[in-house]
């Protein structure tokens, strides 16, 4: 597993935890923020190089004042005369009301957006037309304001072929959600529980049919002091380990180490990776059960003045090779990035 899926598991996971029940989070935030920038940024123009065969991939990305990403312009590697372009659209509260994709000559894709007048996520829309694909999504709020119905429909449909409806503990946090489909049955049911912080600490799943319902897997989740997710375990409907991950935050949050087994025969890995002052990451490294070093990758970056990097280099790294007397690193990918600043 490499250094970015693990990064991705864990923004993932805190995602579902902590706002998978907020009302905007259907409609993603794109802010300069989400990507760890500093300063008020206006415009990203990067560069990645990929140095085993020479490919590289282009990105320039335009914000707003605000820092609410605006435009999002990509030619692809070993496509560099295909250009995808991103267009997002905001009204006077900075709320998405409509989002462009083109994915290249013959592929396209919108979003739409609406809310009621107390701001909240009233109904989107995704057209596909390559796909002739239309679908709407429709959101109903109870009287404290919480989401209380989630539909879906196909655009040329009346009635939706799927609904999800959310019920509320003595708190206001979700403490179930049905699945409903065709005939108004219930397919599968989520059932939450928490921690004294109020975060997600087990989710189970129920299949359900005709003849009842019956435990389909469950999840279990718990936290460091400052809300990560430290340890992960999922189970399948028989009972059986699917995999388990562990997270450390290693002294002085200068990195963290994490554990993973999952199903397979003799799976195990351990993933440790460090960061700099800056927070970016500089090493990081897999070793398998039987504490062997499997994976090694080094980064270097170069900064401007507001402490973004404008360079960074990713080094991959002999291991495990008794010819060689010393660590050899090779660079792998290079990416370059020049950042443009509101005043």
């Amino acid at each position: 597993m490499s250094i970015s899926l693990v990064l991705i598991l864990a923004q993932l996971l805190t995602y579902v935890s902590v706002s998978r029940f907020q009302g905007q989070e259907d409609m993603p935030e794109y802010r300069a923020l989400s990507e760890r920038l500093k300063g008020r940024v206006r415009k990203v123009y990067s560069i990645t190089t990929i140095l085993a065969d020479g490919g590289k991939e282009t990105e320039d990305v335009s914000y707003d004042p605000q820092g609410y990403k605006v435009l999002l312009v990509r030619r692809p590697y070993k496509s560099q005369n295909e250009i995808q372009k991103e267009v997002y659209t905001y009204d006077g509260n900075h709320r998405l009301i409509r989002k462009e994709d083109t994915l290249g000559p013959d592929r396209y894709v919108s979003y739409q957006a609406k809310y009621d007048v107390r701001g909240r996520l009233a109904e989107d829309v995704k057209f596909e037309p390559e796909y002739d694909d239309l679908r709407r999504s429709v959101y109903l709020y109870n009287a404290e304001g919480m989401r209380e119905k989630l539909c879906e429909y196909n655009f040329s449909e009346k009635n939706p072929f799927m609904c999800l409806t959310y019920i509320y503990d003595s708190k206001g946090r979700v403490e179930k959600i049905d699945h409903i489909g065709e005939e108004n049955k219930v397919f599968l049911k989520e059932d939450y529980k928490y921690d004294a912080s109020n975060r997600v600490s087990v989710r189970t799943d129920f299949s359900c049919s005709e003849r009842g319902c019956h435990f389909a897997g469950d999840e279990i989740f718990s936290y460091d002091g400052d809300g990560q997710i430290v340890y992960w375990r999922k189970h399948s409907s028989d009972g059986s380990l699917v995999w388990e991950k562990t997270r450390k935050q290693l002294l002085g949050k200068a990195g963290w180490l994490e554990t993973t087994i999952d199903s397979r025969p003799n799976s195990f890995v351990k993933i440790f990776g460090s960061f700099n002052s800056l927070g970016d990451l500089v090493l990081s490294t897999e070793v398998d059960k039987d504490g062997t070093l499997t994976r090694k990758e080094k980064y270097s970056y170069s900064y401007d003045n507001h402490n973004n990097w404008v360079l960074q280099k990713q080094f991959i790294c002999s291991v495990n090779n008794a010819s060689e007397k010393k660590e050899v690193c090779k660079e792998s990918v290079s990416t370059s990035r020049r950042i443009v600043y509101y005043e």
